[in-house]
């Protein structure tokens, strides 16, 4: 049975999540579309413009992304606590980058005072647009009916462009979070776009291997507008950012590169050599990880810790949640039966 969005997506529980949009019918409407003979890579340049555009607006941060031929994917966070530090002119000025209006809305938010007739005014308005500027529906709203109707007006056509609403998936702890950055960023090597992450233009990891041969990467990259949330150490302290990936870039860019080899592996059984220390401290599976990188877009609602899991399905009155064998496997714990979810040790 479908889960209800408002289950699917839940702050409080995780603040990440795994996101994909397909275009409609699987076509590549942002690649070579074989159907036309029309190539429209250059959309990839589209999506990901606004997709940085938008994490500049929302209190959404950007962890990792690729933009394929037909899809894209994406692992967001929600940063819910940004957005409640944001005074009521804040909120509006945001607002109205996204939405041309009202009048007096648009008037009063580029400028420094407000009368006490527009602050009464916004006051009644301030709530509902700080929840949609953290809200993760609102930010792929944004993103993918402006990419369509983009498309469409280029196209001459009317109807849909994407395939329906965007999937998600819960990304419950770190290395869930890591192994999904990783299976997003491989994307392009597992379609045979590129041979190593880096090499793609439209993704996270071209930008994350800049940044590491960098001497001050952060400043790179907010010179360039970039809004990728940043590693362990990657960024001056003055800068305090709201959350860091909890890992170090090289050695999540090794683990990168490990997994990239796993991607290209013939065979399930064979499985390259050098683990990286960092699928020991995951306390990841070596054949569990590589099914899940190889195979990938399995669809679980969620994916984490058979613990988290156990948490979620109690939370949701519920005694199992689909992907439990699927966890157990890819954090080193013996699959049970179908029977219902136990807690297990962390």
């Amino acid at each position: 049975m479908t889960q209800p969005r408002r289950e699917l997506i839940r702050p409080e529980i995780t603040p990440y999540y795994h996101v994909v949009s397909r275009c409609v019918r699987r076509q590549f409407l942002c690649g070579n579309d074989p159907l036309t003979g029309k190539d429209f890579s250059y959309r990839r340049e589209w999506i990901q413009n606004r997709l940085h555009q938008l994490a500049g607006i929302f209190a959404i941060n950007i962890c990792a992304y690729a933009v394929m031929s037909n899809h894209f994917h994406g692992v967001l966070q929600i940063d819910q606590s940004r957005a409640q530090e944001w005074p009521p002119e804040e909120v509006a000025r945001r607002w109205v980058e996204l939405f041309p209006g009202p009048d007096w809305l648009v008037s009063a938010a580029k400028r420094t005072y407000w009368t006490s007739e527009e602050r009464a005014a916004l006051a009644l308005r301030v709530t509902k647009y700080r929840q949609r500027l953290s809200s993760l529906s609102w930010f792929m709203r944004c993103l993918n009916e402006q990419i369509a109707r983009r498309a469409n007006k280029e196209d001459d056509v009317t109807g849909h462009f994407w395939q329906g609403r965007f999937k998600s998936q819960a990304l419950l702890d770190s290395a869930a979070l890591l192994s999904a950055m990783a299976y997003v960023e491989l994307n392009p090597v597992r379609a045979g776009l590129v041979d190593c992450p880096e090499e793609c233009q439209y993704s996270s990891a071209r930008l994350r291997a800049e940044s590491a041969c960098c001497s001050t990467p952060y400043e790179l990259r907010a010179q360039r507008k970039q809004s990728l949330v940043p590693f362990i150490g990657e960024c001056s302290p003055e800068f305090e950012p709201s959350s860091v990936i909890p890992a170090e870039l090289n050695e999540y860019l090794s683990f990168l590169d490990w997994s990239g080899r796993l991607v290209k592996t013939q065979g399930t059984s064979r499985i390259p050599g050098s683990l990286p220390a960092i699928l020991d401290r995951l306390g990841l599976s070596e054949a569990g990880y590589a099914s899940y990188i190889r195979e990938g877009g399995r669809p679980f609602y969620v994916l984490g810790h058979p613990s988290r899991l156990f948490e979620l399905a109690a939370r949701f009155n519920k005694k199992r949640l689909n992907g439990k064998k699927f966890c157990a496997t890819l954090y080193r714990i013996n699959p049970t039966d179908d029977g219902p979810l136990s807690p297990l040790n962390s």
